[in-house]
C-alpha cells in the first residue's frame, strides 16, 4: 500500500506529536535495516543452498558449516532454526552445534549458549569448546561458571599455554597471589611462547615495586620468544623506559643490544637510544657544574612521534630533571614553574612535594604555593577550551 496515495492514514501520521512520529520514523527505518541486513540476491540464495546441501553431504566438516554460516547472516533467524533441524537430524554429531555456537559468541550473541551446551555434551574432552563456553559466560557475568569452565579448557589442554593463561587471569582480581603463581608457572613451562611474554609482562605491570618489574622484563629479553610480536616489543618499550628513569646507561644498553640482535623496528629503538644519550649528556654536564648546557640538551628531548604515534614514557622524569638543571643553574622560579605547570595538567604524588621545596625557595608560603597551581591550571584549561574551538571549526 502507498501511504503517499492513503490520505486518512498520512493526515492521521502528520497528526501525531512530535515525539511519536520520531518513534514511528525509528521503527519504520530500524525494520527497513533489519530486511536489508537479512535481504540476499538469487545468486546469494542460490549458492546458500548449494552449500546447505554440501553441509548435508558432509555433515562433520567444519569448514563447510563456517561458509554456510557466513554466506547467509550469524544472526539470521532461519539459519538458526536450520541448525535446530540439522542438530535434531544428527543428534550424536559434535560439528554442528560447535559450529554455530563458535560464530555466534565470537560475535557476542547470547543465542551461543544452548549450542555450545550441546556441543559440550557431545565431546567433553574437547578444550575449545569449554573455553568459548567461558567466553560466553563472561558475557552472561555467570562468573562462577566461567572459571570453572576455564578449569576444565586448563586440564583437558594443558600444553595449549592460551587456555593456562586465561585460567590464571581468571584470579587477577579475585585471588592475586594464585594468579602471580599460575603466571609465573606460565612463563616456565612456556619460555619461547608469547603467552609466557604475555604473562610476565602482566606482572611486571602489575606490581608497584620498580626492583620486580625490571626483574620480570628483564626474563622477557633473555627469552627466545617471537621478537616481532605485539607483547615482545611493548615489554621491551616498558623496560627501556623504566631504565632511562632510573639508569639511563642499562637504557642505553638495552637499546642497543636489541638492536644488534634482532636488527628489527631500527626507528624505534633508534629515537630511544637519542633519548637516553641526551639523558647521559646533561648528567654528565650536571655533574661537571654546566646547568645551562645541560639544560640546552634536555630542552631540545623529544619524547613524542606523532608521525609514528610513539611516545617514551617519561614525561614526568624529563620534567625532574629540567627542574634540577634549573636549581642547578639557580633559576628557582623557572624550576618552580617547570613543575607546577606540569602538575596542573597531571597531578602526581611525585612533583607535589619538589613543587613545595621549590616554592620555599623563593619565600612562599603553602597558600601562594596552591594559589600558583590555581592560576597554572585556569590557563591551560583556557587554552585547552581555545584549541578545542579551533578543532570544531576547522572539522
Amino acid at each position: 500500500m502507498n501511504l503517499l496515495l492513503n490520505q486518512p492514514i498520512m493526515k492521521n501520521f502528520f497528526s501525531l506529536k512530535p515525539s511519536a512520529t520520531m518513534l514511528l520514523l525509528c521503527l519504520f527505518f530500524w525494520k527497513a535495516n533489519a530486511q536489508t541486513k537479512f535481504s540476499k540476491t538469487p545468486e546469494q540464495m542460490a549458492k546458500i543452498k548449494l552449500l546447505a546441501a554440501k553441509v548435508e553431504a558432509k555433515p562433520f566438516d567444519e569448514k563447510l558449516h563456517e561458509e554456510y554460516i557466513w554466506a547467509h547472516n550469524p544472526e539470521y533467524p532461519a539459519i538458526l532454526d536450520q541448525y535446530q533441524i540439522w542438530m535434531k537430524k544428527y543428534p550424536q554429531n559434535f560439528t554442528i552445534p560447535f559450529a554455530i555456537g563458535k560464530v555466534l559468541v565470537d560475535r557476542e550473541n547470547p543465542k551461543a549458549t544452548p549450542f555450545l551446551l550441546q556441543a559440550c555434551f557431545l565431546k567433553p574432552s574437547d578444550a575449545e569448546v569449554w573455553s568459548l563456553l567461558a567466553q560466553d559466560a563472561t558475557l552472561r557475568n555467570d562468573l562462577p561458571n566461567k572459571n570453572n569452565y576455564l578449569q576444565k579448557a586448563a586440564m583437558l589442554a594443558p600444553k595449549n599455554p592460551k587456555y593456562i593463561f586465561d585460567y590464571a587471569y581468571s584470579f587477577k582480581d579475585t585471588d592475586p597471589e594464585k594468579y602471580d603463581s599460575l603466571s609465573l608457572d606460565i612463563a616456565r613451562k612456556f619460555p619461547d611462547s608469547e603467552v609466557g611474554v604475555k604473562a610476565l609482562d602482566l606482572l611486571a605491570q602489575r606490581t608497584s615495586v620498580p626492583q620486580e618489574k625490571i626483574a620480570y622484563l628483564k626474563q622477557i629479553f633473555n627469552r627466545k620468544a617471537n621478537h616481532k610480536s605485539d607483547w615482545y616489543v611493548g615489554a621491551m618499550e616498558y623496560y627501556f623506559d623504566l631504565l632511562l628513569k632510573t639508569d639511563p646507561g642499562q637504557a642505553f644498553e638495552l637499546g642497543t643490544a636489541i638492536i644488534l640482535d634482532n636488527n628489527l623496528f631500527i626507528d624505534l629503538w633508534h629515537e630511544r637510544l637519542v633519548v637516553a644519550d641526551a639523558f647521559l649528556k646533561s648528567r654528565m654536564l650536571l655533574n661537571q657544574g654546566k646547568p645551562n648546557e645541560a639544560l640546552t640538551i634536555l630542552n631540545s628531548v623529544k619524547l613524542k612521534n606523532e608521525l609514528m604515534g610513539r611516545k617514551i614514557g617519561v614525561e614526568e622524569y624529563l620534567t625532574t630533571f629540567k627542574a634540577e638543571a634549573l636549581d642547578s643553574a639557580k633559576l628557582y622560579k623557572a624550576a618552580f614553574d617547570t613543575l607546577v605547570v606540569s602538575y596542573s595538567n597531571i597531578p602526581t604524588e611525585t612533583l607535589q612535594p619538589l613543587i613545595y621545596r621549590y616554592g620555599k625557595k623563593l619565600g612562599m608560603d603553602s597558600t601562594q604555593i596552591i594559589k600558583n597551581i590555581g592560576d597554572k591550571r585556569s590557563i591551560a584549561a583556557k587554552i585547552a577550551t581555545v584549541s578545542s574551538i579551533k578543532k570544531c571549526n576547522r572539522s
